[in-house]
């Protein structure tokens, strides 16, 4: 059977039409690009989301897990809300209070030890 081209076919086809038969280079590319898009956008997507947990430090670990828990939640919320909470959480400076409290149950004990 002898293949004739159609009348109104052009002549000169575009580099990206492949023959019958052959491999479709275009789509082999966008399929490898929209791949290692997709996981790159991801891996960035995850460094922003846990972004809050690398500024709180080690030793302060309630402040710590709190701002982990709230990078945990925004991972899987529609908002930014928890994100946000996160980072100011993370940013905010909370005083620590044990040696005051520890003075004063100190100074507690002495005066009940006193009056005893």
């Amino acid at each position: 059977m002898i293949e004739t081209q159609h009348p109104a076919a052009p002549t000169h086809l575009p580099w990206f039409v492949t023959e019958p038969g052959q491999t479709d280079t275009l789509m082999v590319f966008t399929g490898l690009f929209l791949l290692l898009f997709t996981l790159t956008m991801g891996v960035l997507m995850f460094r922003l989301l846990y972004l809050p947990v690398t500024l709180v430090p080690q030793e302060q670990k309630a402040k710590y897990e709190v701002v982990a828990t709230l990078c945990l939640i925004a991972m899987f919320s529609p908002g930014n809300f928890f994100w946000v909470a996160a980072v100011l959480v993370a940013m905010a400076d909370i005083p620590d209070y044990t040696p005051l409290l520890r003075q004063i149950a100190d100074a507690v004990r002495r005066i009940a030890e006193g009056s005893a």
